[in-house]
């Protein structure tokens, strides 16, 4: 599984581009280059550049504590964070795990790190949840329904809740950003006016093998893979000689 890579400046090879395979009036959400997959974000009506993956959990947390402020009782407890954007959830870190002791019987307070900022543009995490057991363990449990901003801890000062939702078991951020609408022509920048196309050929690298499918990248937003990946598992692209690849939407 190898990305493939643009050489020189991408552009359209088809003269004549058909009218009923571009789509033009939007706005770019983020800085597009040419020859980017590229999806349309709901929730603003812009375009972003496709990403064949969703957020990966992020690193167990970093915990703290101190012992006045709140009524959290003295104990072990085990954390686990998960990172949210748009599209969705992602699955759960590795757990932390620390223990409480208050200046007088159960008066602690708990203080977890934020995890660092992942993902970019569309794809960006917004918050983090927190799931945490109960004292002495048991089962992960959410503690802050709505999540916290990333860049802002989140301190319990009370015992955790344990009636609330488990960590999810799949991972939801890359619903809508692994959707290919087109792809941009031309660069395009943050706030500008862009149109995607699909069913056209693009003059986008070098030796290639035609023949082949194109998929969309996971590790490069907007890029696009020889083999199939996480989920980019749909043909968005065909190579049709050694320098151009035919391109197409993911549905």
């Amino acid at each position: 599984m190898t990305a493939i890579a643009k050489s020189g400046q991408v552009s359209i090879s088809t003269s004549v581009p058909p009218t009923n395979c571009q789509l033009s009036g939007l706005y770019a959400g983020e800085a597009l280059v040419a020859g980017d997959a590229c999806f349309i974000k709901t929730s603003d009506n812009k375009v972003y550049k496709s990403l064949g993956l969703g957020l990966s959990a992020p690193d167990a947390p970093a915990l703290t504590t101190a012992t006045s402020g709140g009524t959290v009782a003295d104990g072990m407890y085990g954390v686990r964070i998960t990172y949210v954007n748009a599209n969705g959830e992602s699955v759960a870190s590795e757990a932390a795990h620390i223990t409480t002791k208050g200046a007088s019987a159960d008066q602690s307070t708990l203080t977890v790190a934020s995890p660092a900022a992942a993902g970019s543009g569309g794809n960006a995490a917004t918050k983090y949840k927190v799931y945490m057991t109960p004292k002495n363990g048991g089962p992960y449990k959410l503690q802050n329904s709505t999540g916290t901003n990333i860049g802002t801890g989140f301190t319990l000062t009370a015992p955790p809740v344990t009636n609330t939702a488990t960590a999810p078991t799949s991972n939801t951020t890359g619903a809508v950003s692994s959707v290919v609408d087109g792809f941009t022509p031309s660069d395009v920048p943050s706030g500008e006016v862009v149109t995607l196309m699909w069913d056209v050929n693009f003059r986008y690298g070098a030796s290639l093998s035609p023949g082949s499918f194109a998929y969309l990248d996971d590790t490069t937003a907007g890029a696009l893979n020889d083999a199939p990946t996480a989920l980019g598992t749909v043909p968005i692209g065909r190579v049709i000689d050694a320098t151009r690849i035919r391109v197409r939407k993911s549905y």
